[in-house]
């Protein structure tokens, strides 16, 4: 499905492309290819965020399956044992005991519970996604289509990363590189993800054209897909900066407090 996904985008580019040749409002008609390629590089991040949590379900299958199975037949069944010699009691005697009461409602939220766990296995898979292993297969991704050399750099990251702060990462890494790809006419990306003090430390940097900050409003997007990243760093009390000149590239530091 992925697959077929960015092969229809792909051909669709190619229409666009044909359309800008084949009529006279350019100005209209560049902006409209340009948002049809910053959505075509955007699925193929989300294919490899995909790609990243299906591999993490196929490698921890039969783990799963062994506790799932641990689940039911040997928990679940002597929890439901209980309840039928609980349910005994209740009808001969004790019927006005709290005790009694009390451990069958706390029987009851046992059984209720480990159904629930069987259930939430592959969520609970999901929780090691990691940007680590996602940004490099972008790399790969990228690279083999020959669009752009990326480096990826991690230093410090001894302790694992939220699940959530992973998926805030790489979607903020996601839409940078999609902004490099679809503006910058860069040929080298470098990525850079550092702990340092208290503080988690995303540095991408292209070797593009650049531009002059003062001449964008960064804060309001403008295009340049930074509105989404500020609206979630506002909510956990992260900032960006931006470091950017005609002719020499860009570089966009984004700090996050590390309540790892």
């Amino acid at each position: 499905m992925i697959t077929i996904v960015i092969l229809s985008l792909g051909v669709l580019a190619l229409l666009i492309t044909h359309f800008v040749q084949t009529h006279q409002n350019n100005d209209k008609i560049t902006h409209l290819k340009a948002d049809i390629y910053k959505y075509y590089i955007r699925s193929r991040f989300q294919a490899v965020e995909v790609d990243t949590m299906q591999g993490i379900i196929k490698e921890n299958d039969s783990k799963r399956k062994k506790v799932i199975d641990e689940l039911h037949e040997n928990i679940g069944n002597k929890i439901v044992a209980a309840k039928m010699h609980f349910g005994a009691i209740h009808h001969e005697a004790l019927i006005n005991s709290t005790y009694f009461q009390k451990g069958h409602t706390l029987l009851d939220e046992a059984v209720s519970d480990t159904r629930q766990l069987a259930y939430n296995m592959s969520d609970q898979e999901l929780s090691e996604f990691s940007i680590i292993t996602a940004l490099k297969d972008i790399k790969k991704s990228l690279e083999r289509d020959n669009q752009i050399k990326l480096g990826i750099f991690f230093h410090g990251l001894d302790k694992n990363l939220s699940n959530e702060l992973n998926l805030q990462l790489y979607r903020m890494v996601q839409e940078l590189i999609t902004n490099i790809l679809t503006h910058a006419y860069a040929s080298q990306v470098t990525v850079q993800l550092n702990r340092r003090n208290n503080e988690l430390i995303l540095t991408v940097e292209d070797d593009g054209i650049g531009f002059d900050p003062q001449q964008i409003n960064f804060i309001k997007g403008n295009g340049f897909g930074l509105k989404g990243i500020e609206q979630n760093l506002s909510q956990i009390d992260g900032k960006v900066y931006i470091d950017s000149h005609p002719g020499h590239g860009t570089t966009v530091t984004i700090e996050i407090p590390d309540a790892a």
